[in-house]
């Protein structure tokens, strides 16, 4: 089940979703190696407002316009320098678009936010908030919200590689 979750955010526009899992579920390889042509993998921690939108300096669009899918790696993790980062985010998993410099950049990139957790049945079972183990200040928690789908991914077992699936799943999944 959610290997078919895992494979939306490459035919459906702006489809957006969180999945929190174990160690080796295969959530970082399946996004790295699927397609390099029409997604990429950044750790959260990595992302700035003109790698994500524009970047000014080089006259460049951002990811939001030239991939079909951005999977952020540990996002549960991460702690942003940049405080913008999360209104913006916000702002383009609510409108699809968002605003830099004066110029409205429309994006068609699916937004993955991928996580490692622990512990999780015994969270859940001191009825503690399942996002109480996000490392990072979401001020607003209508930032959830605009995503479509949650994955609990820790009911996923490990896996050992989608070689089988990566090797030619870019040429199908653009046909």
């Amino acid at each position: 089940f959610n290997f078919l979750i895992r494979l939306i955010p490459y035919c459906t526009e702006k489809y957006n979703y969180l999945e929190l899992g174990n160690y080796e579920t295969g959530k970082s390889f399946f996004f790295k190696d699927l397609s390099k042509r029409f997604s990429t993998l950044i750790s959260a921690n990595k992302l700035s407002i003109p790698k994500l939108i524009y970047d000014n300096s080089i006259n460049e669009n951002g990811l939001i316009v030239t991939k079909n899918v951005i999977a952020m790696d540990e996002f549960v993790n991460t702690n942003f320098t940049d405080k913008d980062i999360i209104p913006v985010l916000k702002t383009y998993l609510e409108d699809g678009e968002v605003s830099r410099d004066g110029h409205t950049i429309k994006g068609i990139a699916s937004i993955v936010l991928l996580g490692n957790i622990t512990d999780i049945e015994q969270d859940l079972f001191n009825s503690k908030c399942l996002f109480d183990q996000l490392k990072m200040d979401i001020d607003n928690p209508t930032f959830f919200d605009k995503l479509y789908h949650f994955s609990p991914g820790w009911k996923l077992s490990t896996i050992d590689k989608y070689d089988v699936l990566c090797d030619d799943s870019e040429e199908r999944l653009t046909l």
